[in-house]
């Protein structure tokens, strides 16, 4: 948690509608009335998301990347009135996310931490309270602890870099995909990823599988490169019709995509592109 501290901690406040629309750029907006909470706002500030409605609670989190100002509409309400209505906007990174169709049962209550709520974006004065919301919404990351487990986050890891919505253990006809990539939050997955190292691959090939007859993702299974020649086996086999949608990555292919992604990433930052 202690990758958190190094800045300031803000809550920002909208509905459902409007945080949907939000997730899909990572951009955020606050209308003229409280630049000056805009101007205080920094790259590396944490942010928690709150929805007003129709749920009341914090749903996920983020990191401030920068911010500008912009003239051109963006949520329902502006492109209705074909007129900017929160023209002071900064970009985030998810960090963490609650999927949108479980918020009325995991989104986290303000009770426990009695922070102000106030429209478009406030300050937390305490940065222990803000630790403890993300404390209460660490169930929403990736944890890296064992190898496939550290792999399945280096995977988030690339979504977020990718500014999709991402998504871990996702459930998909009785089984489950390590990791998801959406391109809205509502939408279904565009990508799905399913990771195992070890021997008995094709329980991770079935949940590949249903998800694109489901959804037409398309679904990358994560191995060793020693288990290649078994996964080759299995997909010409029982999974033959399916052989030439599933996409094959090493866990070195996919480190030395995250490498090259992040090098982008942050050259992009640094020079003020992002």
């Amino acid at each position: 948690m202690s990758n958190y501290l190094g800045g300031d901690s803000w809550v920002a406040v909208g509905d459902d509608a409007n945080w949907e629309r939000g997730f899909e750029n990572g951009i955020w907006g606050l209308k003229p009335q409280i630049e000056h909470h805009w101007k205080r706002l920094k790259s590396g500030d944490l942010v928690l998301f709150y929805c007003k409605a129709p749920v009341k609670g914090f749903v996920g989190a983020g990191i401030i990347r920068s911010k500008f100002r912009q003239t051109e509409p963006y949520w329902k309400e502006e492109l209705k009135d074909g007129r900017v209505i929160w023209p002071f906007r900064f970009e985030f990174d998810v960090t963490h996310l609650i999927p949108l169709a479980k918020w009325q049962q995991l989104a986290i209550s303000n009770r426990p931490y009695n922070t102000a709520i106030l429209a478009g974006i406030s300050p937390i004065k305490n940065p222990s309270t803000a630790l403890k919301v993300l404390e209460a919404l660490q169930f929403t990351k990736v944890k890296a602890a064992h190898p496939e487990k550290e792999i399945a986050a280096t995977v988030f890891e690339i979504g977020k870099i990718q500014r999709m919505i991402v998504e871990s253990n996702v459930a998909v006809d009785g089984d489950y995909l390590d990791v998801v990539w959406k391109r809205t939050i509502r939408s279904v997955p565009t990508f799905a990823f399913s990771i195992k190292t070890g021997k008995d691959i094709e329980p991770s090939i079935r949940p590949l599988k249903h998800a694109f007859d489901l959804w037409n993702s398309r679904p990358f299974l994560i191995t060793s490169e020693s288990s290649v020649p078994e996964t080759g086996i299995i997909i010409e086999g029982p999974y033959h019709e399916f052989s030439e949608n599933l996409k094959i990555l090493t866990v070195p292919q996919v480190n030395d995509l995250y490498a090259s992604k992040k090098k982008y990433f942050d050259l992009e930052e640094r020079y003020g592109l992002r």
